[in-house]
């Protein structure tokens, strides 16, 4: 049984970022951490790779997902934009700096 997923790849125009595509927990299994442990595990992987900076996008809310990546460290970069063509949703990037002292 799959309790949750997260898609994440290395930046293929920037070697310093890890970008987060998609992460889901299901119904069933969500306030148990595993969400957490899935973005402890992608940003270990981040680190391991000597990145510098991973980002994601969330849907502006008061949500878990917002709490989640604000109390593990990710603070808002860039304007929100439209979350799809046409959706109401807007989409707030965010960016966790691994290394801050290795930045430009």
């Amino acid at each position: 049984m799959v309790h949750g997923l997260i898609w994440c790849k290395a930046s293929d125009a920037d070697h310093e970022l890890v970008e987060i595509f998609q992460m889901w927990v299901a119904p069933e299994a969500r306030g148990l951490g595993i969400g957490r442990a899935l973005l402890e595990t992608a940003v270990a992987w981040a680190e391991n790779r000597g990145t510098f900076r991973v980002r994601l996008g969330v849907t502006i809310a008061d949500s878990p997902a917002m709490q989640l990546y604000k109390t593990s460290g990710f603070e808002p970069v860039g304007p929100a934009e439209p979350l799809r063509p046409g959706s109401s949703l807007m989409s707030q990037p965010m960016e966790l700096r691994l290394r801050a002292d290795q930045l430009r």
